[in-house]
């Protein structure tokens, strides 16, 4: 399970700061050039970073869906809605944890690339995501009888 929410968490990460400059450079009207995709490269760094949080938050979810009376196809939706979630209670988390009670306009804005760019990696790992709850099928064949 953590190693699926790690691989997932990483995928995520190296979206995320694309995003952010899609998404602002688009909205402001501004031009892309090579200078914004340095920011991409110092925006995967602070991006690790700064959620971490949304990596352990996104492990213990994982693991509370693993008990859910669901078939596998209903905990990937279950997933699939929790995951948009975590990005806007890692900014909240962030805002106390720094003082700030009041989310700034801006930092909210932040959350749009970073839901797009979880849902994209989940849906990237889907066939990971089944894989975690495939039961092995009983082999009670002579050659593994031993």
């Amino acid at each position: 399970m953590t190693l699926h929410t790690l691989n997932t968490w990483a995928v995520a990460n190296l979206f995320h700061p694309l995003l952010v400059l899609l998404y602002f450079g688009f909205n402001d009207g501004e031009i892309i050039t090579m200078d914004s995709f340095a920011f991409v490269f110092a925006g995967i760094f602070y991006s690790f970073l700064i959620s971490i949080p949304s990596f352990l938050l996104a492990g213990l979810l994982l693991a509370l869906i693993k008990h859910l009376p669901f078939d596998t196809t209903g905990k990937f939706l279950t997933w699939l809605l929790l995951v948009v979630a975590i990005p806007a209670i890692n900014l909240f988390l962030l805002g106390f944890l720094f003082g700030e009670a009041n989310i700034l306009e801006s930092d909210a804005q932040l959350f749009i690339p970073a839901s797009i760019s979880v849902v994209l990696s989940v849906i990237i790992r889907y066939k990971q995501f089944f894989k975690l709850f495939i039961q092995p099928q009983n082999q009670n064949h002579e050659n593994t009888m031993v």
